[in-house]
This record gives structure tokens, C-alpha cells and sequence, in this order.
């Protein structure tokens, strides 16, 4: 059950949160930028957070009591039941669960890892991982160390409306207008419009993992003039509902 840094990076979709802020300048701007704006989230589809870090366990722990117990605090429908479950360099995997008001669509266990995903802000399921670590320190001869370097990885993914949102520049307009205008010699009516901003890290100078893409797009199967839009980001749900609405009417 060990969770490799490159498998985090390539399987998982996450990237760095690290606690550095951004210069207060470009915060400033971003903050008076996004001021008035009309963006609304419609839904959290799905956030993800990881701990990354060491358990320690004491000499009389033992694991299907520790099943057991996460099985019932956190009421999960799926879990492990036989020694095939827990076995190999996999996680310990339980599924379909929840705690206070948030579902909880998986939790996985590694030997050096904590992973959570659910349709719900990330800031709740750090509340749910905090949870998990003072229940399983009260009852169970364990803790978990955080590691120093990166200890938290987050992805956020969410449904959004803004009529703002892409508007095109003059130099934009011209290039879909004559788009538009060539097709049309070969018969084909068509407007074009922007449709997708992604921003994604450069693999040289990013360290010590890949951070995933910060991605814009519209909402597959809706009409242009809905202006609905997906974003996903690899970072906590506040921070990344903070860009969108800074974005709103700068894209």
C-alpha cells in the first residue's frame, strides 16, 4: 500500500497547494478585477484531496478493527471484507459514504497517503481528514506525520455560469468573422466562438511533482448563449472559485 510520488501525479490528476500565497499585487488586481462580477457557481461536481505523510502504528494495532471502525463513523457502503482487499501495493479502498452533510464518494488509504473525493468543497473534506486523524489517534495506537515537504494535494472541479465570461477581443472577433466568412464560400454557415483556456505548468520547472492544468471550457452539450462552463483546477475549491471570479469579463 505505498503510493508513489509519480503515480500521485499521473493517475490522481492533482497538483502542489503549496501554503505560498501569490504577490499581494497580483492578488490586488485579480481582487478589483473580479469586482461586480455576475459569475454563480451552479455545482461542485468533484474535489479531491490527498494527504501526503507517514503512519505510525503502535505494536498492538490491528487492521480490521481499524476497517471496522472507519466503516461505522463513516457509514460507508462499500468496504473491505477479505484479506484479498488489503493485500499488494494497492490501497485500502472503501466507497459510497458520509459524514454530517457531505456524501463521500471514495476514501483510500496508502501506507504513506490519505486520498478523499466527493462532490463537495475541498474545505470539507480537509474537515473529514482532520476528522479521521483525531478518531483514529483516540482509538486506535496510530499517528499520522505529515510530510514536510508537500503534504496536500487538492483538485476542484465545478459548473459555472457567467455571461461575461470569454468575451472576445477585436483581434479574436476579426480572426472567427473571417473564419466564418471562408466557410461560407464552400457553403457551411458557422459562428465560431472561444471555447477553451487552459493554463498548464511547464514540466521543467516544476518541482517536486507535476501540477495538473487550470482549465476553463465550456459545458459540453449546452447552447453558447447559456454561457455554462466546467473549470477544474489543481487547487482548494475557495481559491479556485476566488480566479473564476476575477477572470469574469478579463477572458
Amino acid at each position: 500500500m505505498i503510493l508513489q510520488k509519480n503515480r500521485i501525479s499521473k493517475c490522481c490528476s492533482l497538483a502542489l497547494d503549496l501554503p505560498k500565497m501569490p504577490r499581494r499585487s497580483l492578488a490586488l488586481r485579480l481582487s478589483k478585477a473580479g469586482s461586480g462580477t455576475k459569475m454563480q457557481i451552479v455545482k461542485i461536481l468533484k474535489s479531491t484531496n490527498i494527504r501526503l505523510g507517514n503512519a505510525e502504528l503502535g505494536t498492538d494495532y490491528y487492521l480490521p478493527d481499524f476497517i471496522a471502525g472507519i466503516r461505522e463513523r463513516y457509514r460507508f457502503f462499500e468496504y473491505p471484507t477479505k484479506a484479498s482487499d488489503i493485500s499488494g501495493d494497492g490501497p485500502v479502498k472503501f466507497q459510497i459514504g458520509r459524514f454530517d452533510n457531505t456524501n463521500i464518494n471514495k476514501l483510500d488509504l496508502y501506507s504513506a497517503a490519505i486520498s478523499i473525493e466527493a462532490e463537495a468543497p475541498t474545505e470539507q473534506l480537509d474537515d473529514i481528514i482532520e476528522d479521521l486523524f483525531v478518531w483514529a489517534q483516540s482509538n486506535f495506537p496510530m499517528k499520522f506525520i505529515e510530510s514536510d515537504t508537500v503534504s496536500r494535494l487538492y483538485s476542484s472541479s465545478v459548473e459555472f455560469s457567467d455571461e461575461n465570461m470569454f468575451k472576445l477581443t477585436d483581434a479574436l472577433q476579426g480572426a472567427t468573422d473571417y473564419i466564418s466568412e471562408c466557410l461560407s464560400v464552400d457553403g457551411i454557415s458557422a459562428a465560431y466562438a472561444l471555447n477553451t483556456i487552459a493554463l498548464v505548468a511547464d514540466p521543467k520547472l516544476s518541482t517536486p511533482l507535476q501540477p495538473a492544468r487550470f482549465l476553463i471550457e465550456r459545458r459540453a452539450n449546452t447552447n453558447f448563449e447559456d454561457n455554462i462552463f466546467f473549470s477544474e483546477a489543481p487547487l482548494a475549491t475557495e481559491k479556485h472559485i476566488s480566479i473564476l471570479k476575477s477572470l469574469s469579463g478579463l477572458l
